[in-house]
């Protein structure tokens, strides 16, 4: 058993330390208890007992803030809403210069099929291929094209 700084504190001092220092911080270990009292764990588990307080500490939660909101919650977002929202990322349309929002997966799932273009819609995809492989890039196959269209005619 530790020795005592105080040798006029009684046992009723003690004990009214140990029941203050757990209800006023139900976080703190009944090792740091003892230090504070300067009495050993096991005379503190006792009082504790004795007393009906509660000898397990209770244990912090980490919390967090939301990244979207700030919301404070044990999770790193506080909805399905804001993590949604946290995985949209800002795009300028390769065509038009029109800037939209998409989600990371689509947008690296889908970047690398328009060789390196992001399109706000299907119409903005539709005319960059059409402009990029289409007859107006190759104008010897709109001869071709139009000479078969002519030939089906007559």
């Amino acid at each position: 058993m530790k020795t005592k700084i105080n040798g006029s504190s009684s046992k009723s001092d003690t004990r009214k330390l140990v029941k203050e220092l757990r209800n006023a911080n139900l976080f703190m270990t009944m090792s740091e208890i003892a230090q504070k009292a300067n009495i050993s764990k096991q005379r503190v588990f006792k009082i504790l007992k004795q007393e009906g307080l509660p000898t397990k500490r209770k244990i912090k939660k980490s919390l967090y803030a939301c990244p979207v909101c700030g919301t404070v919650s044990a999770f790193k977002f506080c909805s399905t809403d804001c993590k949604r929202k946290w995985r949209q990322i800002k795009i300028v349309c390769t065509r038009c210069g029109k800037l939209f929002t998409r989600d990371t997966k689509q947008f690296l799932r889908n970047y690398r099929h328009y060789g390196g273009g992001a399109f706000c819609s299907v119409s903005c995809s539709a005319k960059w291929i059409g402009e990029h492989y289409g007859f107006k890039r190759f104008p010897n196959h709109i001869s071709t094209f139009m000479k078969a269209k002519q030939g089906v005619r007559q």
